[in-house]
């Protein structure tokens, strides 16, 4: 036996190098779909032959090695080869590398460059065959992949088509006849041709359930039973409304039960004609003003759909996305029937906007407490469910008036039923249910007039910060900023805008304080900015209502306000340095640094309009304090670029102060040109104690003078009197000689620097 076992050890190293030199040649190019076919063969004989040595192998351990020989084992001592359990196989696992990530050890084949294998407690000159299959098996999932598309095509949607054409046919043929029919023959026709073909293909779905033709001939012969029963009802007025939707929901019953035990398609042909159904009644309801039909359709598509609905009913949400998809369009269609102006004030209607707000209920609970939705999957839960809330705030809306405040309630025990429910980690359709939940509660404050004029939104806010801070729940707290921007711009009586103002204030400023572990400059920042505004629009309002003196005065305490409140951000460190570590933050001072260009601007524009004389100089003094506010921070922070920006900004507000007290042009050329020298002056001083090079400031001051004396000479000079004329040219000479010395001056220090 261990002579036949060398022998055919030897044939098999000999077939092994053969078949690595067939590896080596073999490249995709080269290989046929005939070529693969016969792999596929090979393949199913080495799997054969793998079977026989474990087999041999069975065979040769049923009793211990050396037992033939008369020898005994010892006592206690396993003879079997390592790696084998009693009557068991060796373990072998593969394990597949790329080229050049491969460990130490790993095989790769010789001369192909191709991935290695590698595999624990089994011979290495068996690596081949575990790569070989798996080339294989891929290949035959591609070529299974394109026969089971060709499948699909041949097999479900020819068959579609086929019975739409034939369907299509019969329509034709049957205008042609139908003209020599009388009525009677003609109902009888359609029905017998829908309720023939809805058994036939029934008959023979049963004989072949996978046939897809025999499945759309059953959903075509359904389609012509229920074209026919609106036909009787509406065409030749052989039956009632009662009995269409009798009718109706039989169909849509045993369509229900298609759908249930064979496709998936009856479902969706089911509930598209229950959705087509309730259309056309709302329609209708409205034409008659008939209260009572409306009950009715409220009822009949409340419980065709919840028999659907409870037919294919899964445990996992999103798996019954056809079934919300369907409840949805059907509860809209009715919620629009229901909130009709002839409903109104009516039993039925109130019995029927009952019926449909339970019914937009049922599926939101049922989401919530029946189903299991999971995290990554829960979009869908989240837009049907928003969908849901939507319509119950509409009908609410529409039925209740003042008393929709009710809804802020159902919308707040929501709120906490989806945090108990879906608390923990990120759930996708939680936040988006809680987002529309949270603009509910804005809509339906605003529809009550006391809550509109005397709180607002003003309740939402604190509760949205506070939840959102204690439980670390940004969707809160981006709420409740969002809550505070609606409170600025919805109108309210400006005491009660105040006072809540104020709160609402100090609320944020204890938070943000408190809860230093969740502190994020923009937070303060927008904090920073909301507060400007709700001061800006309370004194206005404020003002307005105690009737002060003049516009002009409340402009400019407001503006006061407004500007007291940006030099302190700027200059107390407490306010912009961060509260957890210390340091200053660029940001909020860009960004109150933003504020306070805006109220620049204002000032600017108060100089310009105000025309009382004390309101006037306290607008110039007001526009001089904010523009000289940092000026020293900007030039010793910023530099040269910061400078030019302190030199333009001083001209603008020269030339506005001048320009509101109607100065000679003149006199405004050589302002200009006292400003050039003070930029330059300053541009060389700066430079002097900071070491820095300030020439686009003292640049600008040059390009100013320039401009100033072009101005002087050209247009001011020649409309004035010869003594205006004399000053001007003496003045601007002067200075003009000023700047020459500056220069020179600085040209002789900067030679005996450098000398010395």
């Amino acid at each position: 036996m261990m002579n036949r076992i060398m022998e055919y050890e030897q044939k098999l190293s000999g077939m092994r190098a053969e078949f690595n030199a067939l590896l080596r040649a073999c490249t995709p190019e080269q290989t046929d779909e005939i070529a693969r076919l016969k792999l596929n063969g090979l393949s199913g004989q080495i799997e054969s032959l793998e079977k026989q040595v474990r087999a041999l192998h069975a065979l040769v351990e049923q009793r211990p090695a050396g037992a033939a020989a008369g020898m005994q084992p010892e006592r206690g001592r396993d003879m079997r080869m390592p790696g084998y359990a009693a009557g068991m196989q060796p373990k072998r696992e593969y394990r597949m590398y790329e080229p050049g990530r491969m460990p130490a050890g790993a095989g790769v084949w010789q001369g192909t460059g191709q991935p290695g294998w590698q595999q624990d407690a089994w011979p290495r000159q068996n690596n081949w065959t575990p790569g070989y299959q798996n080339v294989q098996q891929g290949r035959l999932n591609v070529q299974q992949e394109r026969l089971d598309m060709e499948k699909t095509i041949g097999r479900s949607v020819m068959g579609i088509c086929a019975s739409v054409l034939i369907f299509i046919s019969v329509i034709f043929f049957a205008a042609l006849v139908l003209p020599y029919l009388s009525d009677t023959v003609k109902q009888l026709l359609m029905y017998s041709v829908g309720i023939g073909a809805s058994l036939t293909g029934g008959l023979l779905l049963i004989r072949d359930k996978e046939n897809k033709w025999f499945l759309s001939l059953t959903g075509c012969g359904m389609g012509v039973i229920y074209l026919s029963l609106f036909l009787s009802c509406f065409y030749f007025k052989s039956v009632g409304d009662l009995t269409l939707y009798a009718g109706l929901f039989l169909w849509a019953a045993v369509v229900c039960g298609l759908s249930r035990l064979r496709s998936q398609m009856f479902q969706v042909i089911g509930q598209i004609g229950i959705a087509l159904s309730l259309l056309l009644g709302v329609c209708l309801c409205a034409a008659a003003q008939d209260a009572g039909k409306l009950l009715f359709l409220v009822l009949y598509g409340t419980a065709s759909e919840g028999v659907y609905y409870a037919a294919h009913f899964r445990k996992a949400y999103h798996e019954n996305l056809i079934s919300h998809i369907f409840w949805c369009i059907s509860i809209f269609l009715l919620a629009f029937g229901v909130c009709a102006s002839y409903a109104k004030d009516t039993l039925p209607g109130a019995a029927a906007a009952l019926v449909v707000a339970a019914a937009v209920i049922l599926p939101v609970f049922a989401g919530m407490f029946f189903m299991q939705v999971e995290a990554e999957k829960s979009v869908s839960f989240g837009v049907f469910n928003l969908t849901s809330v939507c319509l119950l705030h509409i009908m609410a809306t529409a039925w209740l008036g003042d008393a929709v405040i009710l809804m802020a309630l159902f919308a707040v025990g929501m709120f906490a039923l989806l945090e108990l429910r879906f608390s923990a980690g990120v759930h996708y359709g939680r936040t988006i249910v809680q987002c529309a939940l949270l603009w509910i509660l804005f809509f339906t404050v605003l529809q009550n007039a006391f809550f509109r004029e005397y709180i607002s939104v003003a309740l939402f806010v604190p509760a949205c910060l506070i939840y959102g801070y204690c439980r670390k729940h940004m969707v809160c707290q981006v709420a409740g900023l969002i809550y505070a921007i609606l409170f600025l711009l919805i109108p309210m009586n400006g005491y009660a805008l105040t006072a809540w103002g104020l709160i609402l204030t100090l609320c944020a400023a204890l938070l943000i304080c408190r809860f230093r572990d969740q502190y994020r400059m923009w937070k303060k920042l927008a904090a920073y900015l909301l507060f400007q505004l709700f001061l800006i629009r309370s004194c206005v309002q404020i003002t307005g209502e105690l009737e002060m003196a003049s516009t002009e005065l409340r402009v400019l305490v407001t503006l006061t306000l407004c500007a007291a409140v940006s030099i302190a951000a700027q200059k107390i460190p407490a306010l912009y340095r961060s509260l957890t570590t210390g340091q200053r933050e660029d940001g909020f001072l860009t960004g109150a640094g933003v504020m306070h260009l805006l109220l620049m601007l204002a000032s600017l524009a108060c100089i310009c309009l105000m025309e009382e004389p004390v309101c006037h100089l306290c607008a110039v003094l007001l526009g001089i304090i904010l523009f000289s506010v940092n000026f020293g921070s900007l030039i010793g922070r910023g530099g040269e670029g910061f400078g030019l920006y302190a030199g333009i900004k001083y001209l603008a507000l020269v030339l506005v102060i001048l320009g509101s007290y109607s100065a000679p042009g003149y006199v405004i050329s050589m302002a200009g040109l006292v400003l050039a020298v003070v930029c330059i002056v300053a541009g060389f001083l700066a430079g002097h104690v900071s070491g820095r090079d300030y020439k686009p400031v003292r640049v600008y001051g040059l390009a100013l003078s320039l401009i100033c004396v072009m101005k002087l000479i050209l247009i001011d000079i020649p409309y004035r009197s010869m003594v205006s004329r004399a000053v001007s040219c003496f003045v601007s000479g002067v200075l003009c000689f000023g700047i020459s010395f500056i220069y020179n001056m600085a040209d002789r220090r900067f030679r005996q620097k450098n000398s010395g």
